[in-house]
């Protein structure tokens, strides 16, 4: 999932094998110190959202269960 993010500009990933304290916080300072880039990512993690996630998966599920049952 973080990479399908990062390719949509809604985050950055790190590999676990560069992931120090140091590499974080400048990461973390870079973003804080560009408010339009925390905007645009923020603008682009909403394209992805889908709030009615779990209520499609358990009406799916609910409907499976009425068919099989």
């Amino acid at each position: 999932m973080p990479r399908y993010m990062e390719g949509a500009g809604a985050a950055v990933v790190i590999p676990d094998s560069e992931l120090t304290g140091p590499r974080l916080a400048q990461e973390v300072g870079g973003l804080l110190a560009d408010p339009g880039r925390l905007a645009t990512m923020g603008r682009a993690a909403g394209s992805l959202a889908r709030p009615r996630a779990a209520a499609e998966i358990a009406s799916e599920v609910l409907s499976a269960a009425r068919r099989s049952g």
